[in-house]
């Protein structure tokens, strides 16, 4: 089953980009596609995770990134989060990146395993 989408903005500072750059080891100044990545960790996504997922705890597993565009600084993009089958075992969250244009620049597909809360041993 189809879960409502999410739609957020993000913008990309070169601060950020390069910040993020030094800690995987990247050279250049293009911008880390896996910077996106930190849309997952914001307060409003994981509460939408909450209600797709409730009480079972998504386990990353597996990515796979479309890249359209290059990513820019300075930039704000905006962002749609859906997900194919939020009852599944492993569903997939896509995130859709659209440049300030409108245009996709980037589609990003995370792969989850859900795990019952219970099933954590203590």
């Amino acid at each position: 089953m189809q879960a409502h989408a999410l739609d957020l903005h993000f913008t990309i500072s070169e601060t950020d980009a390069t910040a993020y750059r030094t800690a995987i080891g990247m050279t250049g100044t293009e911008i880390p596609t896996g910077l996106i990545m930190r849309l997952l960790g914001e307060e409003q996504v994981l509460a939408w995770l909450r209600s797709l997922f409730g009480a079972r705890i998504p386990i990353h597993i597996k990515q796979a990134c479309e890249i359209i565009s290059p990513l820019r600084a300075g930039e704000t993009y905006a962002v749609t989060l859906s997900c194919n089958d939020s009852s599944a075992k492993t569903p997939v969250l896509a995130l859709v990146v659209a440049s300030p244009d409108g245009q996709p620049a980037l589609i990003l597909r995370v792969t989850l395993a859900l795990i019952e809360a219970g099933a954590i041993p203590a």
